[in-house]
């Protein structure tokens, strides 16, 4: 029997290969249609399956609040996915990827600050290394390409933050 700290575990990873995965065909998709068409197809093709889930899991109509900060939320979404498909099209996916995830934890790591206190130490040193991750790959490698998607996933990794 599989412990609930592997499960975690096991979740954690298979979420991340899956948005990974998402995200890398989005952006090839990307290449070769234009952004919008590529977020109208992935919208039809998840709203009916996210309809369906909440139907069989039986959840309730959500509240007037929770539906105006769930259409903010993906208002924001929507424009991170658009950024971040640009950027991994037209830029270098291997700095795109990493600016967008550290300015997307980043947020809510300072909106934290304000709310909750200062971080951990461990917190902290993760920060560091992501910062430390993105320094290095844009240090190397193609300098075109990889400076005509930072700003993208700058934008990008805002709008997942927020």
């Amino acid at each position: 029997m599989i412990g609930p700290e592997l499960l975690a575990i096991l979740y954690g990873l298979s979420s991340a290969a899956f948005w990974g995965a998402g995200d890398f065909m989005g952006g090839m998709a990307t290449r070769r249609a234009s952004v919008l068409s590529v977020l109208v197809i992935s919208e039809a093709i998840g709203l009916p399956l996210l309809l369906a889930l909440a139907f069989v899991q039986r959840e309730p109509a959500p509240s007037a609040s929770t539906i105006l900060w769930s259409a903010a939320a993906g208002i924001f979404g929507l424009i991170a996915v658009g950024a971040l498909y640009r950027a991994l099209a037209h830029g270098s996916i291997a700095v795109a990827a990493p600016i967008t995830g550290i300015i997307g934890a980043a947020i809510p790591v300072v909106f934290s600050i304000f709310t909750d206190g200062p971080p951990r130490a461990s917190q902290l040193l993760g920060c560091a290394i992501g910062l430390a991750g993105i320094w290095l790959v844009t240090r190397s490698g193609e300098r075109s390409a990889a400076r005509s998607g930072v700003w993208l996933a700058v934008v990008a990794g805002g709008g997942f933050g927020f």
